[in-house]
């Protein structure tokens, strides 16, 4: 069963709340196109977290990578997307990294490890996170 990244201890996800402020329906199309950005980005970094495909794996890696990146200059980074939506993107952050290690398991580490050497010695690139 796959597990939705909250932003508290309730059961609502960060997009599904601010779907539910009552001026969500006035928003400007604009403002709903950017949080559909957003939340794309979530759902790719959780469907893909523990990927077992090299496509998931790209999906994941290309999340993680745009929610990490600091760059305020792109109109449509994570950093803009988070000031334009009001959003603490540190908090966001440290939430989607607490949650991602709460995805692994001692035994997938060890799997990932493994495979990672195995592709390592084959001369491959590793899918380690």
């Amino acid at each position: 069963m796959e597990r939705r990244f909250t932003m508290s201890n309730d059961n609502g996800d960060l997009v599904e709340k601010m779907r539910n402020v009552p001026s969500y329906q006035s928003w400007p199309g604009e403002l709903k196109l950017v949080l559909a950005l957003l939340e794309n980005a979530l759902l790719m970094y959780q469907k893909h977290a523990l990927p077992k495909t090299r496509t998931g794996w790209e999906f994941f890696k290309e999340s993680r990578e745009w929610i990490e990146n600091d760059n305020q200059k792109s109109p449509l980074s994570f950093s803009m997307v988070c000031e334009i939506l009001e959003l603490d993107r540190d908090y966001i952050r440290r939430k989607l990294r607490a949650w991602y290690e709460s995805q692994i398991t001692p035994r997938s580490r060890a799997s990932q490890e493994k495979k990672n050497k195995k592709a390592s010695a084959n001369g491959r690139k590793s899918v380690a996170a």
